[in-house]
């Protein structure tokens, strides 16, 4: 290009040329659906019309590449060097974590937020939709993604804006919510602290079941009478008692999903031990 003498003026000649040629199909296309809605009525001239496609999921999952049969010879030479019935095998391993899959975690890690197809794997696997296939409450056939709990048809462009808060919400670093661990919660933990009594205290009146746990508990720090049908506990010097104590308890984050993957391995583990 730098020999030609004019560029500039040649290339916004060429520009030039191409607008008006595309402006002018343009005018004839437009003049000719006119022509073809009057002949043949709007309804035939509709085929003709822009479409929008919705957006839709796009999984990618190929299948692992298999080696050819005569792999398999290579292998033979290790025939007689271990005996395999002691041979822990694991066939198949994947990652999870705070944000799911590694394909999940992946795109939380590069672009800040979950495609359709991510948005849609961690909604399946939080138990927030299922794939249907049968009839509808209205009777209509259907194939697709519904609603866990009303069963209502989703298509993948509404999957975001139904769950995605809710997924963020529940992935990555998360406070431990007490209803999903049995009432536990953390702002209420209690602590103990362990106070050595330095000298004899008072008779205190209690139960029979509390007097003989103090019993069990403190053995001979302790003694255990009754009087007038009555039981009391009488702490010696040397019984040690766990008296509650106020602090604050910080550590509110826990491993909520590697739990899990730790207790299928060790099923795993344990399984295969067994039959050996």
């Amino acid at each position: 290009m730098d020999r030609l003498p004019d560029l500039a003026n040649l290339t916004t000649d060429i520009r030039t040329k191409l607008n008006l040629t595309a402006s002018t199909r343009r005018a004839i296309a437009k003049d000719n659906a006119i022509d073809y809605k009057v002949q043949h009525g709007p309804q035939a001239e509709q085929i003709h019309q822009q479409i929008t496609v919705a957006p839709r999921a796009n999984f990618s999952l190929p299948f692992p590449e298999l080696k050819p049969v005569d792999a398999s010879s290579e292998l033979a030479k290790l025939r007689g060097l271990i005996d395999l019935d002691k041979v822990v095998v694991m066939t198949g391993y994947a990652e999870v974590g705070p944000f799911g899959s590694s394909r999940t975690r992946w795109e939380m890690e590069a672009n800040g937020t979950f495609s359709i197809q991510g948005t849609l794997e961690l909604a399946y696997v939080m138990g927030l939709i299922k794939h249907f296939d049968g009839r509808l409450k209205s009777g209509a056939l259907y194939v697709g993604w519904v609603d866990a709990k009303t069963n209502e048809p989703l298509d993948d462009k509404d999957v975001k804006a139904a769950y995605e808060k809710h997924i963020l919400a529940h992935t990555g670093i998360r406070l431990i919510e007490p209803e999903l661990f049995g009432g536990y919660d953390p702002k209420k933990k209690g602590f103990t602290q362990e106070i050595e009594i330095q000298h004899d205290l008072e008779a205190i009146e209690a139960s029979e079941e509390d007097a003989a746990r103090f019993k069990r508990e403190h053995g001979a720090m302790v003694d255990v009478y009754e009087d007038e049908g009555k039981s009391f506990v009488k702490f010696k010097k040397g019984a040690k008692l766990h008296i509650p104590k106020a602090v604050v308890f910080d550590r509110v984050v826990a491993g909520q999903s590697a739990s899990l993957f730790l207790l299928l391995l060790l099923v795993t583990f344990q399984s295969s031990s067994a039959r050996h």
